[in-house]
């Protein structure tokens, strides 16, 4: 064990180092829950700077022009045992602290560091370790700091992960936005209008013909015979009434197509929201074991060379900080994607990005399958925009029939022979016999097409209870799973680093296994909060009748 008297002694010999070097500038350091040494102001003399620990243990550290590091540690009113042992995450009971915390990971230290860090004044590379043989360097924004108890830093990212926010965007309003910009539905309100012109020009009567006739002229340039005719078809069968009791049904169709555009883009801006909190609570997430996994490093490093440690698991931890600092930059661009396609969605694509107000937690976790099976075939605007289909095809058979019945033309002309100054009248009428075409090819095709459309009705019923299983599998596997981790894998991962706690001496630094302990406890933080990401994206689409494809051609 790495104890605080080997530390102490390595302290005073690397202080009595840098005061031989005549340092002339010095570094404020502060040791806030998850910070690093941090370069501040240069005040002319020493500066004592203290913080408290849960446990009321008060460390100090003064800090000298010569960078010269001395620790004390006082047992001053220690009166309880560490309130955070108990961690009963429950549904109800999960600790709860602001999401706005998540800004404060860019204003912390960061790891990213570990893999380049820029040289100081005197262009030498910066020694990324903490070892006993390894000098303090300079005060930097990375600039390593010792190893505190781990009582003092005791991180709990789903304190930060499920918080509600008070300022943000919620859901309901980027909905909104949606449905006033979207251009998918912009498209689909044109639609209607053309489908309205459709059903209007359907029941308009044709017009009347009117000519002009001149004729019977004589071989000396005399005029003969002028003559006026009107010619007017009268439609007969309720043509007309029934062609509009077809686009009347096309009508309805085109306004369900509209709800079912409007469900996508609600659907998918929830969907693509949950996505932006989720990748935004994962970062905080990789934060918190981007930091531990960095102390760990440093702890490795001093222990290299020693009984306690060989070099191969110094480099298998490093290589677990390294990922996770990946892991992190990932969850970071993958949240400025996911909020990238939301606006656009949305269709404003520089829409300014601001913290978002729902939790994940925040997801209905109490569907039931035969409920949400009986909503789905009733509610579906999908399915009611077949049974549109369904009965305008009845309509089509309804309107091909009438077209068997003959339309009249009726009509009337009016004449004057000049020759003999002699007025003429005609009135004649026509229509057609049906005796070869009955129009009964037509009247088989719409037949046809309405029985299409009664299988085409059962077809979608059964795509959507498949598609309905697809989205219930993961919804049910994922209750599953987040019920498991807060029943007992959480409580279990939390105890094993309170246990470790406990068994920490006073005044003892942190230990090997408390950083593992603590690394395990936010992997399954992230595994917690990946269950849960999976949940609210098959309950947003269970839920939202299973549309999806806001910006989709159809």
């Amino acid at each position: 064990m790495f104890s605080v008297k080997k530390f102490l002694n390595i302290l005073q010999i690397l202080s009595i180092s840098a005061l031989a070097q005549s340092v002339n500038h010095f570094a404020v350091a502060e040791f806030p829950l998850h910070s690093s040494l941090s370069s501040g102001k240069e005040p002319q003399g020493s500066q004592t700077i203290q913080s408290e620990s849960p446990q009321h243990e008060r460390l100090s550290v003064i800090i000298s022009p010569r960078q010269s590091l001395t620790f004390q540690q006082s047992n001053k009113e220690k009166t309880s045992q560490n309130t955070s042992s108990q961690f009963p995450l429950t549904q109800q009971s999960l600790p709860q602290v602001s999401e706005s915390l998540r800004e404060e990971r860019y204003s912390k230290v960061q790891p990213a560091s570990l893999l380049q860090t820029p040289p100081p004044n005197n262009s030498q590379p910066v020694v990324h370790s903490f070892s006993p043989n390894a000098p303090t360097s300079d005060a930097s924004s990375h600039e390593k700091r010792p190893h505190k108890n781990l009582r003092n830093y005791m991180p709990n990212p789903s304190s930060q992960i499920f918080e509600r926010r008070t300022e943000g965007y919620s859901i309901a309003q980027l909905q909104q936005l949606a449905l006033q910009n979207n251009p998918m539905l912009m498209k689909k309100q044109r639609e209607i209008q053309a489908v309205y012109g459709q059903w209007l020009q359907a029941g308009l009567y044709k017009n009347p013909s009117i000519g002009f006739l001149s004729d019977d002229y004589s071989d000396r340039g005399t005029m003969g015979k002028q003559s006026l005719s009107v010619e007017q078809e009268i439609i007969r069968g309720n043509k007309l009434a029934l062609s509009r009791g077809v686009e009347r049904w096309s009508l309805e169709i085109a306004k369900k197509e509209l709800e079912i555009a409007q469900r996508k883009v609600e659907n998918d801006v929830r969907a693509l929201a949950y996505d932006v909190i989720f990748f935004g609570n994962l970062a905080i997430a990789y934060q918190e074991l981007a930091e531990i996994t960095e102390e760990s490093v440093r702890l490795f490093e001093s222990l290299v060379g020693t009984d306690e440690l060989g070099k191969s698991d110094l480099l298998q931890h490093r290589i677990l900080c390294n990922r996770t600092i990946v892991e992190l930059a990932k969850a970071e661009q993958d949240e400025q994607k996911k909020w990238e396609e939301l606006a656009a969605l949305i269709g404003q694509p520089n829409l300014v990005k601001r913290p978002m107000i729902d939790r994940l937690r925040d997801v209905n976790q109490n569907l039931i399958f035969e409920t949400e099976l009986r909503r789905l075939i009733a509610e579906s605007p999908e399915l009611q925009a077949e049974y549109f289909r369904k009965q305008k095809a009845n309509c089509t058979i309804a309107r091909a029939k009438a077209e068997n019945v003959s339309n009249v033309t009726v009509g009337g002309s009016f004449a004057y022979n000049v020759s003999n100054e002699t007025f003429f009248a005609g009135v004649g009428v026509r229509m057609p016999l049906r005796v070869y075409d009955r129009n009964q090819g037509n009247i088989r095709r719409t037949q046809a097409d309405s029985m299409a459309q009664s299988n085409e009705i059962e077809r979608i019923q059964l795509k959507l209870r498949t598609r309905l299983l697809s989205e219930w599998n993961g919804y049910a596997k994922s209750i599953k799973v987040i019920r498991q981790y807060e029943e007992t894998i959480l409580p279990d991962a939390r105890e094993s680093v309170d246990l470790l706690i406990k068994s920490t001496k006073q005044g003892e630094t942190v230990s090997l296994e408390q950083l593992i302990a603590q690394e395990t406890y936010i992997q399954t933080i992230i595994e917690y909060l990946n269950a849960w990401h999976d949940m609210a994206i098959s309950a947003t689409y269970v839920e939202g009748l299973l549309l999806k494809g806001g910006l989709a051609g159809e």
